[in-house]
């Protein structure tokens, strides 16, 4: 059964995060300090790694990912610092 789920970017740049397949990303945002996505997808299904970027504007986009992955960009104030991140998901 397919549910809602969040999932956690960890870090900026290029991270491996195992989604379920068929996972269809909904929307990226900002909870509490930490960057995280929403994806409609069933949790018992085969999960399988998938690259998952969070740049800063101004930053390039690492292979293998391409312009076509782009799933949406959030800004956040951190620690005084105002960050505007672009989340790409293959």
């Amino acid at each position: 059964m397919k549910i809602i789920c969040k999932y956690v970017i960890p870090r900026f740049g290029l991270n491996r995060i195992d989604l379920p397949v068929g996972a269809q990303v909904l929307s990226v945002g900002v909870q509490g300090e930490r960057f995280v996505f929403w994806a409609y997808a069933n949790p018992q299904e085969l999960h399988l790694p998938r690259n998952v970027a969070l740049l800063l504007t101004g930053e390039s986009i690492p292979e293998p990912l391409t312009h076509k992955d782009f799933v949406g960009t959030v800004s956040q104030l951190l620690h005084n610092t105002y960050f505007v991140c672009h989340v790409f998901i293959d």
